[in-house]
């Protein structure tokens, strides 16, 4: 959930080992987590609201990309704004994909998506937003 509205996001692949902390945050408390920084750990509690984590202004509430593995705000906290000092300079390419695409792992699946890439690299490649410098 993000502001209250449930987020679909259909490419998470649930991880291959299930961690209570990570995996039902913020529900499971940091206590008996492993990585967790000491004041994340006392801290966490005070701002659970009915079940949510509330982000208090001028905070932020950083995910790490590779969610399964990343020791990110869950493990450390909120990001203070003055800690954000940078902006995204370029998406450098931007590809039409299908939604249930990363299912398919089969070697013969992702053998027959390398070669639609190849050849539709052009036509599905999102042109309005690859090499789009962002203000």
């Amino acid at each position: 959930f993000r502001n209250g509205e449930k987020v679909y996001e259909p490419y998470m692949i649930p991880p291959r080992r299930y961690d209570a902390y990570r995996d039902d945050f913020p529900s499971v408390s940091p206590e008996f987590a492993g990585n967790v920084s000491p004041e994340w750990n006392v801290t966490m509690a005070s701002y659970i609201q009915k079940g949510d984590l509330v982000v208090p202004p001028g905070r932020y509430f950083a995910m790490g990309d590779n969610r399964e593995v990343s020791l990110d705000g869950r493990f450390w906290g909120f990001l203070p704004r003055e800690n954000i000092v940078g902006r995204p300079l370029f998406i450098y390419w931007s590809f039409e994909t299908p939604e249930d695409q990363y299912t398919r792992t089969q070697p013969r699946e992702r053998i027959a998506w390398l070669m639609h890439v190849v050849f539709n690299f052009f036509q599905d490649t999102q042109w309005r937003r690859t090499l789009r410098f962002v203000h």
